[in-house]
């Protein structure tokens, strides 16, 4: 994933809510970083979105260097995504994150640096939602994709209910969806792969 950067993450430590337990849930909760940009301080800032099939429990962070968080919008206790915003401070030097989260059946991840689509048995990746994408009216918004080897055949790209589809090749591809987007912070967009089982993508949005 060369072409994907190390992102300036740090989320908040220790969020916890009541348990709800769940003994047949042996399912990890996901934990993805899903845009990069700039707020109106210039400051750059990526947004997380950390989601389970059932409930989660916490967010903890392992290591944090360079970074402040604010706690965006709440899934916790149930299955709606969870979006933490994360703002690097000194810009001039790196920010780094290692962070878990924990659902509450007691199942563990560690963040990763881009959205996973794996191709399941059905042909088809699980579907990934996004809400609250940010789009300024003088900014590009570009998916970045470096497919898997072997990777996903067809990528499609819900923007706010309109279906995009597109065709990957082998390798690193930038699809400018721009256009596609309203401005605004209330954009959902959705991935969905298809391709052969066990195929992969790595996919993050990143703003210029």
């Amino acid at each position: 994933m060369n072409n994907i950067m190390r992102l300036p993450i740090v989320l908040a430590i220790g969020l916890s809510f009541p348990i709800y337990a769940n003994a047949e849930d042996n399912v990890p909760p996901t934990c993805e970083a899903t845009f990069v940009g700039f707020n109106d301080n210039s400051e750059k800032f990526a947004q997380f979105t950390t989601s389970d099939d059932t409930a989660l429990l916490n967010t903890t962070i392992t290591e944090m260097v360079n970074g402040t968080t604010s706690f965006y919008h709440s899934g916790a206790g149930n299955n709606t995504p969870t979006i933490f915003i994360a703002t690097k401070i000194d810009q001039s030097q790196k920010a780094i994150l290692n962070a878990e989260v924990t659902d509450t059946a007691g199942n563990v991840s560690n963040c990763s640096d881009a959205i996973v689509l794996t191709v399941k048995d059905n042909g088809k990746s699980d579907r990934k939602t996004y809400p609250s994408i940010p789009k300024k009216a003088d900014s590009n918004v570009i998916v970045h994709v470096q497919n898997g080897n072997p990777g996903i055949d067809k990528l499609k790209i819900k923007v706010n209910g309109t279906p995009h589809e597109f065709t990957l090749a082998a390798g690193y591809q930038p699809i400018d969806i721009s256009s596609f987007m309203s401005v605004g912070n209330n954009n959902e967009i959705i991935f969905t792969g298809t391709g052969d089982l066990g195929n992969i993508a790595y996919i993050i949005m990143i703003a210029s």
